[in-house]
């Protein structure tokens, strides 16, 4: 009987669909995760962020509060207004506004027991000058400021944009329509046919049609693993991204592309140590122009076996500003193979028996992906 997967809320475990077929895409990519939310604290800390030298308000910049040891204690986006509310303990702390394409600013501000007074934070409107691009000094295994200078500012610039996805996702107040998609190809990566493709359309309070792990664990037991008789891809989701764990272990170089002065700049990584468990690679690519994050795309690596022989497996995840100035992964898509355990004759007999060992075969790829076709109030 031919059983087809579909896709499982957070925590289950999708069936296989192709009778026989091992190794395959089980508890697939995480694509966007929502935060836990903190406990309520006692304080609020109200303000409000506006373009310098005038009254209007700067929508989508993120605004922290962070402790003595440089934690952070709280963090919200602002509104379409330029207005944002911070709850926190009684105390002092750093606070930093940062907006994509722009310079931060920081300032040291006290909530006291009654709270604080209503606080306005003037944006600079001269947009932040990347460092030139230098052939030595361009690439970097870690992100040393020092070492690095230019890599260090281009992930600076994406790190923001990945900071105000994860919290538009958390605050943004938004549902979403989203039409998934599902299929299988053959081994030469050509569609099988109508029934091996699904679509539906979807309303979610986020875009997340599938789950991951955190870094910690995919970092020390790999991206890809098995799960029973079957292999387990998983991708990288914002928290992964954001991760001290999953930026500390990485090589980075930059790459620009469209022109002499470059219509994008690609931020590429890989796993600064070349054996380990299996990992990922890729790049983010940033507009040259605004620092605008617009894609990610990134494929295996450390891979062994059969798997280390598969080309064009991995996924990409596309990023749109939503008019509130708050950001969305758009689109996205992950790719995997699908092998098939078989058993092949040796020609060797022994002890009358004819051999056989165990092989794995590539039969096709599992495709898997969403879009965002409407934001909802």
């Amino acid at each position: 009987m031919r059983t087809r997967s579909r896709l499982r809320p957070a925590g289950r475990r999708p069936a296989c669909r192709v009778p026989g077929a091992v190794c395959r895409a089980v508890l697939l990519t995480g694509i966007l995760a929502a935060a836990t939310p903190a406990p309520t604290p006692a304080q609020v800390l109200r303000g409000r962020v506006v373009e310098a030298g005038a009254e209007t308000g700067a929508p989508g910049a993120i605004v922290e509060l962070r402790d003595d040891a440089g934690a952070v204690v709280a963090a919200r986006l602002t509104d379409s207004e330029g207005r944002f509310a911070l709850r926190a303990p009684a105390g002092r702390y750093s606070l930093r506004m940062s907006r994509i394409g722009h310079e931060d600013v920081e300032r040291q501000v006290e909530i006291g027991p009654e709270g604080a007074s209503f606080l306005q934070i003037d944006a600079p409107l001269r947009p932040l000058v990347l460092p030139p691009l230098e052939v030595e000094g361009a690439s970097a295994c870690g992100l040393d400021p020092v070492r690095g200078r230019r890599v260090f500012a281009v992930w600076s610039e994406m790190r923001k944009a990945l900071e105000t996805t994860r919290l538009t996702l958390r605050d943004g107040g938004h549902r979403y329509r989203v039409r998934l998609h599902e299929r299988i190809l053959d081994a030469r990566g050509w569609p099988r046919g109508a029934g091996d493709e699904a679509t539906r359309k979807v309303v979610l309070d986020d875009p997340q049609a599938f789950h991951t792990l955190p870094a910690e664990d995919l970092l020390r037991d790999g991206f890809v693993r098995p799960v029973d008789d079957a292999l387990a891809w998983f991708g990288p989701d914002l928290e992964v991204l954001l991760a001290d764990a999953f930026t500390g272990t990485r090589c980075f170089d930059l790459r620009e592309e469209g022109g002499p002065a470059g219509d994008r700049i690609g931020l590429r990584f890989r796993p600064a140590e070349r054996h380990g468990p299996p990992d990922i690679r890729g790049t983010l690519w940033l507009d040259a122009a605004t620092h605008e994050l617009r894609s990610l795309e990134f494929a295996y690596a450390r891979l062994e076996g059969p798997a280390a022989q598969v080309r064009d497996v991995g996924g990409e995840l596309e990023f749109r500003r939503l008019p509130s100035g708050g950001w969305i992964v758009s689109e996205w898509r992950i790719r995997v193979p699908i092998f098939r355990r078989e058993h092949l004759e040796t020609g060797r007999f022994r002890q009358g028996f004819l051999e056989s060992r165990t092989a794995m075969r590539l039969i096709g790829y599992e495709e898997r992906g969403g879009r965002v076709v409407e934001v909802l109030p």
